[in-house]
């Protein structure tokens, strides 16, 4: 396979918030991943500071504490070196409209990298699973988490999965996969497609069937 494509060289993100609401709540920590020919090459992880109590909540939820942020830099302290280690990589987030809504409104700049959305796609690999919580999913495939709920296991998590997609993909036929690609209707999902049908002999061989 070329190893330049973005089955293999892509960056996982993940971010913990102080809510749910991407106006009012703030961003207290940022994990991304960078993967080189499906191997982890590069973390960037990091807590911020948000300038707020954290609840109990969230505290017990991510095992972060008040105490742990009390001295992290604020998001515009690391945003250069957060873009920095993004550059142009794809980015790979499990729910990326959430992530992406919170980076987008708390960043001064916009991110412009093209976006896979894990969920999204294991919705279509597989579209009888029970949940597509991301721990469910980590257990179907024996990936172990340190603390589920913090970015820096959560990101970690979600790259690898997304390494096991074009396996489950060789489930289907090539001609299933085409019409997959023309449905997608967005380039980066267009390219995922178009990579994975010039290597389906080899997705198709070592194919990953889920057990529920």
């Amino acid at each position: 396979m070329n190893n330049s494509n973005i089955l293999t060289n892509f960056i996982a993100i993940d971010i913990e918030t102080t809510g749910l609401n991407h106006y009012n709540d703030q961003i207290i920590e940022i994990s991304a991943y960078k993967f080189k020919d499906s191997q982890t090459a590069e973390s960037f992880v990091q807590l911020i500071n948000p300038n707020k109590k954290i609840s109990d909540f969230i505290s017990n939820l991510t095992s972060i504490t008040n105490e742990d942020l009390k001295n992290a830099p604020s998001l515009k302290d690391i945003e250069n070196d957060f873009f920095n280690f993004i550059g142009d990589f794809p980015l790979v987030f499990h729910n990326a409209k959430f992530d992406t809504k919170f980076l987008n409104q708390k960043l001064k700049k916009i991110i412009t990298n093209e976006i896979l959305d894990t969920l999204f796609l294991f919705r279509i690999a597989n579209p009888f699973l029970p949940t597509y919580k991301l721990e469910y999913l980590a257990k179907l495939f024996n990936l172990e988490g340190e603390h589920y709920h913090r970015a820096s296991t959560d990101a970690l998590i979600t790259g690898q999965l997304f390494l096991k997609l074009p396996y489950l993909f060789g489930n289907y036929s090539k001609q299933t996969l085409k019409q997959l690609k023309t449905y997608a209707n967005i380039k980066i999902y267009t390219k995922f497609f178009t990579e994975i049908i010039a290597n389906f002999d080899f997705f198709h061989k070592n194919k990953i069937l889920i057990q529920i």
